[in-house]
């Protein structure tokens, strides 16, 4: 991990509303079909443990789902997340502020 900003990402801006200060978050594009999103988290991520908080790492998650649904065409019209689960296991590894990919 790195706090630097891997080549090719650009800001997935987001004008309104709880994802213009969720992230912030970037994405990448591709020759293929297929984006590539990044995360870049700080000390206002971490929770009173000073890891990064689950909340984050789940609107993180649920915005890629959302933007991969969108994206695929799967719908026109406005959508919403029912159901996401998140079982931590353990905290994720890193000092703050670094850049995160999903894998």
């Amino acid at each position: 991990m790195t706090d630097q900003i891997p080549e090719g990402f650009e800001p997935f801006r987001f004008n309104e509303g709880f994802l213009s200060v969720a992230g912030p978050y970037y994405f990448k594009s591709s020759e293929q079909p297929v984006l590539s999103f990044g995360l870049q988290t700080g000390p206002e991520h971490a929770n009173p443990n000073g890891v990064l908080h689950g909340g984050v790492l789940m609107s993180f998650a649920d915005t890629v789902m959302g933007t991969a649904v969108y994206f695929n065409g799967a719908t026109a019209r406005p959508f919403r997340s029912i159901r996401n689960l998140l079982e931590t296991l353990s905290p994720v590894p890193g000092s703050m502020p670094r850049w995160r990919l999903p894998r």
